[in-house]
């Protein structure tokens, strides 16, 4: 099948943890492999936010044959774990620690604070051989008073008893230590540090890809962060004088430098947030600022409840605060991405050339949950097998949005 000589432009919405959902829409519309396709297709410009932009750089390395979509999909995705983008065993002993002492806090035991944390370890060790009746008297048991049957009793089995089983110390000692250096973190604006990150990006970008700088990058790309210092859109842009030179890590850490969640990362000696906490959630608008237009668009994003029309999935955590944020950002997002998906038709030569690959399953996954993209990339190579990229006319029609064309 032979290559488009179309001029067509990408633009890759913030994904979080969804970044292989991402992945699999771009390799079937690059490698023409969903129904429908007649042409493989190398985009001429490449727009990304967030871990969007991660998007964008594995696309590059594909372009200038650094990396394959096999490695992409073998290699990359499966060495992408939680531990490689923070402290994951840290944040685990920390949720495990702030369960059982959410618990022990609420009851009326005159037992030592130790005492009842490991008794409450040693019976939910064993959580999966025993009946949901056997666990209520056992606890009891522990607290020395009655525990009914209600529902956030049953989460509180069902989470602990999963936190059990992930970590690899679970003494009391062990949990304390991770929950008061989250603790820290929290007093230093954030709550995972991100430096495992670093080490993964300087791995895959600047050693097997070798890209160093942005201008480096084969393909025009632009990314975007949030200046802390004014709030305002950061785009860089790989062919621009004033970002030559700049370090491509550095752009990439600011760039998913998600707030609350994340610390603020620094390029240049300015320090920034995630791009998409401002107006680039879906970075139309950095391809609007080029002042081009283009034969086709793909704006490319991961299973989106708002524009599904489903019920936003809202991941209970022991943090609650971590929870109301993912939450606030899928709403957010959603409706960000809804906009800027209508802006789309603003740069392309004729709107019925703008059109948008979205991947949908029943299964949800956690923004966070990076163990988890193996089985997201299945799923949504299912999905890009089966489906092709819709219409932003049609799909804006379907959930009722004025469509302004």
């Amino acid at each position: 099948m032979e290559n488009a000589t179309k001029n067509v432009a990408f633009v890759i919405s913030g994904a979080a943890a969804f970044i292989p959902q991402e992945l699999a829409c771009i390799r079937a519309i690059m490698e023409a492999e969903y129904p429908g396709a007649t042409e493989k297709i190398t985009p001429a410009i490449l727009a990304g936010t967030s871990s969007g932009s991660i998007c964008t750089i594995l696309v590059n390395g594909v372009i200038n044959g650094k990396i394959t979509w096999d490695q992409v999909e073998n290699d990359i995705i499966p060495a992408i774990k939680n531990n490689n983008i923070y402290n994951d065993e840290l944040f685990q002993q920390a949720l495990l620690f702030n369960a059982i002492q959410t618990i022990i806090a609420g009851s009326k035991s005159s037992k030592d604070t130790i005492q009842l944390y490991n008794d409450v370890v040693d019976l939910l060790k064993n959580y999966a051989s025993m009946t949901w009746q056997q666990v209520l008297e056992k606890l009891s048991s522990i607290f020395d008073e009655s525990i009914k049957e209600y529902k956030e009793i049953r989460a509180f089995a069902n989470d602990v008893a999963t936190l059990i089983q992930k970590v690899k110390h679970y003494d009391y000692e062990a949990v304390k230590s991770a929950y008061q250096a989250i603790l820290e973190n929290i007093g230093k604006g954030y709550v995972l540090d991100t430096a495992p990150l670093k080490v993964t990006l300087e791995k895959y970008i600047n050693n097997e890809m070798d890209f160093d700088t942005i201008d480096q990058l084969p393909c025009r790309t632009l990314i975007s962060a949030v200046s802390v210092d004014n709030g305002r859109e950061k785009r860089f842009d790989s062919t621009e004088n004033d970002d030559k030179g700049t370090n491509l890590v550095d752009i990439i850490l600011a760039s998913t430098a998600i707030p609350v969640a994340f610390p603020e990362r620094a390029v240049n000696e300015q320090m920034y947030v995630d791009g998409g906490t401002g107006t680039d959630n879906f970075p139309v608008p950095d391809i609007i600022g080029t002042g081009e237009k283009f034969d086709e668009v793909y704006v490319i994003t991961h299973k989106n409840e708002t524009l599904l029309g489903k019920p936003i999935a809202h991941n209970y955590t022991w943090l609650p605060i971590l929870s109301n944020l993912f939450f606030a950002l899928a709403v957010q997002g959603g409706n960000t991405v809804t906009y800027q998906m209508a802006q789309s038709l603003s740069i392309v030569n004729d709107p019925q050339n703008a059109y948008l690959y979205m991947p949908d399953f029943d299964q949800n996954f956690s923004m966070l949950d990076f163990d988890s993209m193996p089985e997201q990339l299945k799923e949504s190579k299912k999905y890009c097998k089966n489906n092709s990229p819709e219409k932003v006319v049609k799909v804006l029609k379907n959930i009722n949005f004025p469509v302004p064309i």
